[in-house]
């Protein structure tokens, strides 16, 4: 991936990173990925088979939304 000129990466803190939670063979989890990466925005994913993504977004929530 090339950055614009003058566009600099930044480090992040990993615990800080917004978590994407996909599930493989989805359109939805690609258009998510695809827009995060064409923003630039960095971003930890974190792969689930499909029926148990459900459980970690739903212990996200409990946790105070923090995705």
């Amino acid at each position: 991936m090339q950055l614009p000129s003058g566009a600099r990466l930044v480090d992040v803190p990993e615990a800080d990173l917004p978590t994407l939670i996909t599930i493989p063979l989805s359109h939805f989890s690609e258009k998510a990925r695809w827009g995060l990466d064409r923003a630039r925005i960095p971003y930890k994913e974190n792969r689930h088979s499909p029926g148990f993504h459900a459980l970690a977004r739903n212990g996200l929530a409990m946790m105070g939304g923090k995705s």
